[in-house]
């Protein structure tokens, strides 16, 4: 499993993505595992993939936030909706 270390911003082509500062890349073979919570303020994010086109695509948990910070950290979620306060407990 090839890693790599996402260390500022990232061009692709015109478009630029935005990445945590030292946040390893774990490329995967199978489905992306995404740790979300269930308030209306994610529901927009959320339904492209419980109802629209990203449905099946994707391998989707939810849980309270702190759980949600908890299973990336401990690397049951490769993407996950964490309390911002949740930020500075993960090690780099």
């Amino acid at each position: 499993m090839e890693m790599r270390s996402l260390t500022s911003l990232q061009r692709f082509g015109s478009r630029t993505g935005c990445a945590i500062v030292n946040c390893p890349l774990r490329w995967r073979k199978g489905k992306l595992r995404i740790s979300s919570v269930e308030f209306l303020n994610t529901a927009p994010l959320v339904w492209g993939f419980t109802d629209g086109p990203l449905t099946g695509r994707y391998d989707l948990s939810f849980a309270v936030p702190s759980q949600c910070a908890e299973d990336l950290k401990a690397g049951r979620a490769d993407v996950g909706i964490i309390p911002a306060m949740s930020i500075s407990a993960m090690e780099t």
